[in-house]
């Protein structure tokens, strides 16, 4: 992985990780279990590695920031109680986040407490989701315009390199 993040960063392509491909739900146990990718370790890469630009696909639970210490101690409980928004996680500049399948009341404004807007992606996660909810869970939250606009469209044309 290392010698594969080395050559990605140096020819500029991004790298995606997806933390897990469906929902544990979905899955039956009897076929196959496939391991999810920890989200400690996709932020580990992304610090080891500061001019590849990585993005993790399929971040579900708040528990998985707990679990990976971006957090600190007891900040998952009290987000219900913080009406504003505040960018405490300490995620390196290179790693994004893309929305599809983290699914919580006023999902996108919850995510904005955790990280910063310029670092949120709207997904899709389509075929698996129908694609439709993905920009109404940003549109419709109370979250600030701009990251609405940030995570909708001008983080993606930031890191295309698109104007």
């Amino acid at each position: 992985v290392e010698a594969l993040a080395g050559r990605l960063a140096r020819d500029r392509v991004i790298l995606g990780v997806h933390l897990q491909a469906e929902d544990k739900r979905n899955r039956n146990p009897v076929i196959i279990e496939i391991d999810e990718v920890p989200f400690g370790d996709v932020v580990a890469l992304a610090r080891r590695h500061p001019r590849l630009t990585v993005m993790a696909f399929g971040l579900a639970r708040i528990g998985d920031v707990q679990t990976a210490g971006v957090l600190p101690e007891g900040y998952v409980g009290r987000l219900q109680n913080m009406p504003e928004v505040e960018h405490r996680a300490d995620l390196p500049d290179n790693l994004y986040l893309d929305l599809s399948f983290f699914e919580l009341e006023d999902s996108f404004t919850t995510a904005l407490k955790l990280f910063r807007p310029e670092q949120l992606l709207m997904g899709t996660h389509a075929p698996i989701f129908y694609p439709r909810p993905a920009p109404l869970k940003i549109q419709r939250s109370t979250a600030p315009d701009g990251a609405k606009e940030a995570a909708l469209r001008g983080n993606a044309r930031r890191i295309l390199g698109l104007s």
